[in-house]
């Protein structure tokens, strides 16, 4: 045998046994668990070292998927249904074909005849009920330091839907804007009493401070 064509015929077998090793190891005929405990980076060291999956290609699944934090710094299409349990954030353009937005109810009352509204009707609620019960009343919106998860950065808008829940003639709710804001009444909008059984709108707009502009509107036909 020629002696320079030796080095040449060990490294070929070296890599043959390397590579037979390597499919014996991460062969599908090996035991790796029970299913739904296969993870992906249990057996592919190179998922490891890439600290996740990193792809040319785009990944398809016909099942659904189950996943912590996802980020995608390219396109996103999702072309069934999808839930999100946690915080959802998008920080670029959003289209919507048809959007119903979601968001909690707080129903609470009062026998005073004046008093500050809690900044826990406004953190995860669309909707507040509010009954005067006595007589009417005159309620203040909770001072702006307390409102940072409404509306957290600066041009940021919320809106929250209060109504008087009474149905009792006279007993009328009205607002009065907190310490940090300022309540503008749009033109259909002569004062801030809302009568029973009414709507008032209040859009919150977080301003460069740590401020809100409230735009009130009320329904009242």
């Amino acid at each position: 045998m020629n002696k320079q064509k030796l080095p040449i015929i060990l490294a070929s077998a070296a890599l043959v046994l390397s590579i037979f090793a390597v499919v014996l190891i991460y062969s599908p005929s090996t035991s790796l668990g029970s299913v739904g405990e296969k993870l992906i980076e249990n057996y592919l060291p190179y998922v490891k070292y890439n600290e996740g999956i990193y792809s040319a290609l785009g990944i398809t699944t016909t099942d659904a998927m189950t996943a912590g934090d996802l980020a995608a710094t390219d396109d996103l299409t999702v072309a069934d249904d999808s839930t999100l349990t946690g915080d959802l954030t998008v920080s670029g353009a959003t289209d919507v074909s048809t959007f119903t937005q979601g968001g909690g109810r707080t129903a609470t009352s009062t026998v005073n005849s004046a008093e500050t509204l809690l900044a826990s009707y406004f953190d995860t609620e669309n909707i507040i009920e509010y009954t005067p019960n006595l007589s009417a009343v005159t309620v203040t919106v909770p001072a702006s330091s307390t409102l940072s998860s409404v509306a957290p950065n600066t041009g940021d808008v919320r809106q929250v839907w209060l109504k008087n829940a009474t149905s009792t003639s006279n007993m009328h709710v009205t607002l009065v804007a907190g310490a940090g804001e300022t309540l503008i009444r749009g033109t259909s909008t002569p004062s801030a009493l809302i009568a029973p059984g009414k709507y008032a709108v209040l859009t919150f707009i977080r301003k460069a401070t740590t401020d809100f502009d409230i735009l009130l509107n009320i329904f009242d036909n």
